[in-house]
C-alpha cells in the first residue's frame, strides 16, 4: 500500500512539474514583436552608421585644426621676423 501511495505521489508530482514547466517555458514572439525588433535593429544600425560618420568627421576636423594651428604659428613667426626687420 505504501508503494502504491509513493508511486501515485511521484506520478502526481511529475505531472505537476511537467505542467508547470510548460507554462513557464519560452514564449514565441508574435509578428508585431518581430516587426518591432526589426525596426529597433534597423534604427540601431542607422544610429551606428551615423555615429561612425561623426567620429570620422571629428577626426578630420581635429587634423585640420592641428594643421591650421601649425600654419598660424608659422605665419606668426614670419610676422614677428618681418616686424623685427622693419624696426617695430
Amino acid at each position: 500500500m505504501d508503494k502504491l501511495i509513493t508511486k501515485v505521489s511521484l506520478l502526481v508530482a511529475a505531472g505537476t512539474l511537467a505542467i508547470g514547466l510548460m507554462g513557464c517555458g519560452p514564449k514565441m514572439a508574435n509578428k508585431q514583436q518581430l516587426s518591432q525588433l526589426d525596426e529597433a535593429k534597423s534604427a540601431y544600425e542607422s544610429a551606428q552608421t551615423k555615429y561612425d560618420n561623426l567620429v570620422n568627421q571629428k577626426d578630420k576636423l581635429e587634423k585640420q585644426k592641428a594643421d591650421l594651428s601649425a600654419q598660424l604659428e608659422n605665419l606668426t613667426t614670419k610676422l614677428n621676423a618681418c616686424n623685427e626687420k622693419i624696426g617695430k
